[in-house]
């Protein structure tokens, strides 16, 4: 059975998936995009130091439309990551989901990489990370590492982000940041 068997909207071009079968996936997410109708999104972790103690990995994800692939992010020089999928499995990053999986009432889908957020949304050409999957050398349009995450049982997210100062040094403030429809937004 294909991993998508709703209906589907217009058929985006195919892409090629170099992970799947080849690293390791740590999430599956079916999606119903506004537009394109039943999607999945896949995220996957690669080992790309097997000799050292946290095994450096490398982040990426997939968007499929039925079986075919149509959209894959990877960042080529994050290599360094303990983990990446729908959850942190180390430190003390904040991830209080009320729910059984980290998707928002707007169709955002979370990861995190035990520091920071990576945030995947859909748009009219498919699904987009804004820049944050981690270690981009990209800045998002809103602050995602360090940081973590809350969806409230009404399905709101807010992105959770340990303020520091420009040197880098913790200021012990926790900012936050709300879903305005597009993009993340401070709170005042």
């Amino acid at each position: 059975m294909p991993p998508n068997n709703g209906p589907t909207g217009p058929a985006l071009p195919a892409v090629e998936d170099p992970c799947a079968g080849v690293c390791t996936e740590t999430a599956r997410f079916q999606m119903d995009h506004p537009t394109l109708g039943v999607m999945e999104i896949r995220a996957y972790e690669r080992v790309m130091h097997p000799d050292t103690a946290t095994q450096g990995k490398q982040p990426s994800y997939a968007v499929y439309q039925g079986d075919t692939a149509v959209d894959y992010v990877v960042n080529p020089d994050a290599t360094t990551l303990v983990s990446f999928g729908p959850a942190p499995v180390i430190g003390d990053q904040v991830w209080d989901i009320a729910g059984d999986t980290p998707v928002d009432r707007y169709g955002n889908v979370y990861l995190s990489s035990s520091r920071g957020v990576t945030v995947i949304s859909p748009t009219k050409e498919g699904y987009t990370s804004h820049g944050t999957i981690p270690e981009a050398n990209l800045i998002p349009p809103f602050p995602t590492d360090p940081a973590g995450l809350r969806i409230d049982a009404s399905g709101e997210p807010t992105i959770l982000v340990k303020d520091v100062t420009s040197g880098g040094a913790p200021t012990g403030k926790t900012l936050e940041y709300t879903w305005n429809g597009s993009t993340f937004v401070e709170s005042k």
